[in-house]
């Protein structure tokens, strides 16, 4: 996987991303990751 070219600093854009990567966990899961870090 290709590394992001910088972090998301913002709450709203680790909001983002953090919701992005459970919703991609709980499809390919099916359970639900809540505070993963």
């Amino acid at each position: 996987m290709t590394s992001p070219p910088r972090l998301p600093c913002t709450p709203v854009e680790l909001s983002r991303s953090l919701g992005t990567l459970t919703a991609a966990r709980r499809r390919r899961d099916g359970q639900t990751r809540c505070g993963v870090a």
